[in-house]
């Protein structure tokens, strides 16, 4: 694209020196100098198009290699066909560390707050850190204990939620919980 731009701007300029400097072609020669930087225009915008459309591709590439293995998994940790109240079986670390930190009562999930939550789920980060229901998780117990460091928290688990939630396949929890911390940030 760049060879065109200036390939287009030299051919322009050797035009411009055959034609006559009187009054006579002087529009002739305005003509040519603007179409000359229309065309160059044109293929400038062009070319950025292409450039940002070609980052937002690699950028969503990115996103697919680094983030699909947890955009098919639920809050829990579990992949489609399994879950909490699922009749299959079904473990790895990251299940086995967030056994134990809900409690089901009435048909809902609730998850365990306090010191001891907010230590296992640290865990959780530090050894899963592209999941963000763990983020989540942490968020929630800080800022239900007032502590502000949960915006941090809250902040890494939208990041990651916006990109979980482009990925084709993903799991509803991701919209839900994307939407719960976007509406913790508006109402701050």
């Amino acid at each position: 694209m760049k060879i065109a731009l200036l390939l287009i701007a030299f051919i322009s300029l050797i035009g411009v020196r055959f034609i006559p400097r009187s009054r006579r072609f002087s529009h002739i020669w305005i003509f040519v100098c603007i179409l000359n930087l229309a065309a160059v225009a044109y293929l400038y915008i062009g070319s950025l198009r292409k450039d940002s459309k070609i980052r937002m591709l690699e950028s969503d590439v990115v996103a697919v290699r680094e983030f699909s293995s947890v955009a098919s998994l639920d809050a829990f940790g579990y992949p489609l066909g399994y879950g909490i109240k699922s009749d299959h079986i079904f473990s790895n670390g990251l299940t086995r560390l967030l056994d134990g930190m809900y409690i089901i009562k009435d048909d809902k999930v609730f998850m365990q707050r306090g010191p001891e939550a907010e230590k296992q789920y640290r865990e959780l980060i530090k050894k899963f850190p592209k999941f963000p229901f763990g983020y989540y998780f942490l968020a929630f117990c800080l800022r239900e204990s007032g502590n502000d460091e949960w915006r941090d928290h809250a902040h890494r688990a939208l990041e990651i939620f916006k990109i979980t939630t482009r990925i084709d396949g993903h799991r509803s929890h991701h919209d839900e919980f994307l939407e719960k911390v976007s509406a913790w940030f508006e109402e701050d």
